[in-house]
C-alpha cells in the first residue's frame, strides 16, 4: 500500500448504512466507494488478536467520539496509514449506494460565520465593504447534512440562500498567526448560511445576524470534508448556487475581501479555535433579498452549491410541519 497516498487528498464523510443501527465514517477511495473507518478499524482489533467482545467494545468508543470527529482525526490517519493487508480495505468497503450521508460535523464547538466577505455582495446590499471582518455565531443545532431538509419555520417569510466555503479547523489554536494559520485547518466544506432576513433586518437600527441564521436546519453542510492539501489555495475555487436548475450565484472565492488565512488568524484573536470548528466564509452575489423582485425560499425548492474541488450540497426545502418523503 502506498501509505502517504492514503492519508492525502481525502474525502471525508459520516454516513449511516443499511441494517446498521450507528453512524460511521469513511473517506471515498480511487474506486468511488467508501472506506469504512469503524469496520476498519474492528477488523485491526481482531487481526491484533484481540477478542470479539474486546474488539466491538474499542469499537463502541470510537464510534462514541463522530460527532467531531475532528477530535480524533490524528487517531483515524494513523490507522489509515497501519494498515498492510489490502484486504482488509476491501472488507472494509461499502458502495455509496448503501449509504445514507450525514453532515461531516454535526457537533463542533462553534460555529462563526463572517458577513458581507465579498465586495460585489455588500454591493448588492447597499453596504460599505468593512475595514475589518463582521463576525457572528450560528446554532449547533442548525447543522444538517446533504439531502436533508431545510425547514422553514412558519412564522418567517423571508428565508434566504448563501452558498459559502465552509472551513473546518483540524488542530486546536489561539492568536494564531496568518502565516501558521493554514497549520490549523482539516478542511474544506460546503455550506449553506440560510437566513431568516424577516428577523436580521427586522427590529430598527438593529441587525440580528446569529438570530436569524440559527434557526433549526439553517446550517447545511457537506457532503463531506475534503483535505486542505487535496484542496491547495482555497481563494482560488469556483462557487455558484443553483435554485430548482437556475443560478443564482456564480463566483470565485478569489473576490472574498478577507481571505481565508486572514479569517482564521482574525477570528482566533482571543478565542480558542478548536478541532472541528467550523467557519462560514460568507457569500457572494445573487442572494434572494437582493433580488429585484426578492426571491426567497419556499416549500418544494431545491437548492444545489457546488464548489470547486469539492463537489455539490443538494438540499430541498420544507414548511415545518409538512410531511416529507425520502428522496
Amino acid at each position: 500500500m502506498q501509505l502517504d497516498r492514503e492519508v492525502k487528498g481525502l474525502k471525508i464523510l459520516k454516513f449511516f448504512k443499511r441494517g446498521y443501527p450507528n453512524e460511521s465514517i469513511g473517506y471515498v477511495d480511487s474506486d468511488g466507494k467508501v472506506v469504512d473507518l469503524v469496520k476498519l478499524y474492528y477488523l485491526k482489533m481482531r487481526e491484533k488478536g484481540l477478542s470479539e467482545d474486546k474488539a466491538v467494545s474499542l469499537t463502541s468508543e470510537m464510534v462514541s467520539s463522530l460527532d467531531n470527529f475532528a477530535m480524533i482525526w490524528p487517531e483515524l490517519k494513523r490507522l489509515i496509514s497501519s494498515v498492510e493487508d489490502e484486504s482488509l480495505l476491501e472488507q472494509a468497503k461499502v458502495s455509496v449506494d448503501e449509504i445514507e450521508i450525514k453532515p461531516p460535523i454535526s457537533k463542533p464547538s462553534k460555529i462563526i460565520g463572517v458577513a458581507l466577505n465579498y465586495r460585489d455582495h455588500a454591493e448588492e446590499t447597499g453596504r460599505t465593504p468593512p475595514e475589518r471582518p463582521m463576525l457572528f455565531f450560528k446554532s449547533i443545532t442548525s447543522i444538517v447534512g446533504h439531502n436533508d431538509y431545510i425547514i422553514i419555520p412558519r412564522h418567517l417569510e423571508k428565508v434566504d440562500y448563501e452558498a459559502e466555503l465552509v472551513v473546518v479547523i483540524g488542530r486546536k489554536g489561539r492568536n494564531i498567526p496568518i502565516d501558521h494559520a493554514f497549520e490549523h485547518v482539516l478542511g474544506y466544506t460546503i455550506g449553506n448560511d440560510v437566513s431568516a432576513r424577516d428577523i436580521q433586518f427586522g427590529f430598527k437600527n438593529h441587525t440580528l445576524h446569529s438570530w436569524a441564521k440559527s434557526f433549526d436546519t439553517f446550517a447545511p453542510i457537506g457532503p463531506w470534508i475534503v483535505t486542505s492539501d487535496e484542496i491547495g489555495d482555497p481563494n482560488m475555487l469556483d462557487i455558484s448556487l443553483r435554485l430548482n436548475g437556475e443560478v443564482m450565484q456564480s463566483s470565485n472565492t478569489e473576490n472574498m475581501i478577507f481571505n481565508v488565512a486572514y479569517l482564521v488568524s482574525y477570528v482566533s484573536q482571543g478565542i480558542s479555535l478548536c478541532p472541528g470548528d467550523l467557519i462560514f466564509t460568507g457569500t457572494p452575489a445573487g442572494v434572494g433579498a437582493a433580488r429585484k423582485p426578492p426571491r426567497f425560499l419556499k416549500s418544494g425548492d431545491v437548492v444545489e452549491i457546488s464548489i470547486q474541488g469539492i463537489g455539490t450540497l443538494n438540499n430541498k426545502v420544507i414548511l415545518e410541519g409538512e410531511l416529507v418523503e425520502n428522496w
